[in-house]
């Protein structure tokens, strides 16, 4: 996984790392059955927002957490900054915006941390994410860069 432009670390909305009080996903897939097909769930446990997450040169926070239309279906995403702190060329940062997919089932469960988990279906197609996007961008203009997870 690759961070914002390979400076700040990656948000493990999927994966463990070392953010994982943050984030997790359920390692046992969700298993749902319907009209004779087999569908995987993903289950994406829901961050604390405004919470900064430290790292070596910085820091970022996850300040707002979303929900957009998209042929209609809800797609999830969350609005972050990230500030870098270099003591040979000063201050800089960004906005960002990461995407879990298209929600399937909204804070469905509870975890033993006490946040709420919410299955989502990630957004695989090349021409489906250019479009959300676009939409993002319209948006939050100020947001640089937006990963699908």
């Amino acid at each position: 996984m690759e961070g914002i432009k390979g400076i700040v670390p990656p948000l493990p909305f999927f994966k463990g790392g070392g953010t994982e009080k943050f984030y997790k996903l359920a390692l046992g897939p969700i298993w749902e059955r319907g009209k004779g097909l087999v569908k995987i769930l993903e289950k994406f446990i829901h961050p604390e927002l405004n919470q900064p997450v430290e790292f070596f040169g910085g820091s970022y926070i996850l300040s707002e957490e979303g929900k957009i239309s998209y042929q209609g279906k809800e797609v999830l995403y969350f609005i972050g900054i990230a500030g870098l702190d270099a003591s040979c060329c000063g201050r800089s940062g960004c906005a960002f915006a990461k995407v879990p997919g298209f929600i399937l089932n909204w804070e469905t469960k509870k975890e033993e941390s006490g946040r709420l988990a919410s299955e989502v279906d990630r957004v695989k197609d090349e021409k489906s994410q250019r479009e959300i996007v676009q939409l993002l961008k319209e948006r939050y203009p100020q947001v640089t860069q937006i990963e699908f997870l």
